[in-house]
């Protein structure tokens, strides 16, 4: 989601409504432009049905300014950590910077854990420029490996971040798990 806040504040994000049967994430204000963020919101449905979820943008006293509200439809039950791939250490952490320099290639490792003993695809759901992920994944277990090989070009990085999901899915917000990270 898009905000623009023309005092160049960095905007709060917070919710309003949020029926039973969804779980949130906070959500990350990222800049990606002048006076303009991209604000990533996760939510996680729990039971079947239709759910409302409302975002808002708040002013420093914490007012709502602004809401928009989604409505989900989850017809595939999912609770949070059961069967759904994970990402794990050494993969980097969330919001992390992995410096690379512009013409040359860094691989990142990500690993995730399983729990039906197969190593799902990885996706690459931010589209950048410059990004290969090699499949041929390893496992010990119910961990899973595969290599991200990411050659940036002079104009990449700054605001941009990468991200990745792990698994199959039907539906993106169940199921999978999404990390990212900006390349720097």
């Amino acid at each position: 989601m898009r905000v623009t806040d023309p005092t160049g504040n960095i905007p709060v994000i917070g919710f309003g409504q949020v029926d039973p049967g969804i779980i949130t994430s906070p959500p990350t204000v990222t800049p990606s432009g002048s006076n303009t963020y991209t604000t990533d919101v996760v939510v996680t449905p729990t039971e079947l049905g239709k759910r409302r979820v409302c975002v808002q943008t708040k002013n420093t006293e914490n007012v709502n300014m602004d809401e928009v509200c989604y409505n989900i439809e989850t017809s595939e039950k999912n609770s949070p950590g059961q069967g759904s791939p994970k990402f794990t250490e050494p993969t980097v952490s969330e919001n992390s910077v992995v410096v690379c320099q512009p013409g040359q290639t860094c691989h990142i490792p990500l690993t995730y854990e399983t729990s039906n003993n197969n190593c799902e695809k990885v996706t690459e759901t931010s589209y950048i420029t410059g990004v290969h992920i090699f499949q041929g994944s390893s496992s010990v277990g119910q961990t899973c490996a595969v290599d991200v090989g990411f050659t940036p070009t002079p104009d990449a990085g700054g605001t941009q971040h990468m991200c990745f999901k792990s698994g199959f899915y039907t539906n993106p917000c169940v199921g999978t798990q999404q990390m990212c990270f900006k390349p720097g």
